[in-house]
């Protein structure tokens, strides 16, 4: 894949967006989408705190927090069940990557046991408002985790990318999203909600 100034541009306005987000910046029911549009190429991060995916944010440990991270792995990694484009833009999904701590743990599991370790954590995640000493301890060992994933599409008619609707919201009433443009036109900003779904691509639309 070509390394273009825009594409430099868009990487650098991630990098920043997610050093804030992990320096403390986060808010269960806030997520964050960063979107690019140069040419043909469209590129799609989308962050949402694992809170609001799964319903916890701790190492999961039973098989049914384990169940539901696989299950919402396997949900971001569909990209028609989280990102609607116009079909008349014809764009084609080239890459789809999905991250989270939770995941790492999962791998972890199969590897080693971690039974005591967590129940540890747990019991100081319970203790954790008794001092900002303790919230930085924890910080250390992730008591914050995220999901994200991230689509690389080509379009064959980059022209008709008029909007992107996040149809995930459907299901996540509770969750906005502060989303960035980035394009040859500039960067815009933008909320998205279950109400309010959809970003203007293309302005004057």
């Amino acid at each position: 894949m070509m390394i273009t100034p825009m594409r430099l541009f868009f990487m650098a306005c991630l990098y920043l967006s997610g050093t804030v987000y992990a320096a403390g910046v986060h808010v269960h029911g806030q997520g964050q989408l960063q979107v690019a549009l140069e040419g043909a190429g469209l590129d799609i991060l989308l962050t949402i705190p694992a809170m609001d995916m799964v319903g916890f944010e701790h190492q999961p440990s039973s098989s049914a927090h384990k169940k539901a991270v696989r299950s919402a792995q396997q949900r971001l990694q569909d990209a028609s069940a989280v990102v609607l484009l116009p079909a008349e833009a014809r764009c084609e999904l080239r890459s789809a990557e999905v991250s989270s701590e939770l995941l790492s743990s999962l791998q972890n599991h199969n590897h080693h046991g971690h039974g005591h370790g967590h129940k540890e954590k747990r019991e100081h995640a319970s203790r954790n408002d008794h001092g900002q000493k303790e919230h930085s301890h924890q910080h250390n060992d992730h008591p914050h985790a995220d999901f994200s994933v991230s689509y690389h599409y080509q379009c064959d008619r980059p022209d008709a990318l008029s909007l992107l609707t996040l149809v995930l919201l459907e299901d996540f009433p509770a969750l906005s999203l502060n989303a960035e443009l980035v394009s040859d036109r500039g960067v815009r900003s933008d909320v998205l909600t279950a109400a309010a779904p959809r970003l203007v691509l293309t302005p004057g639309r």
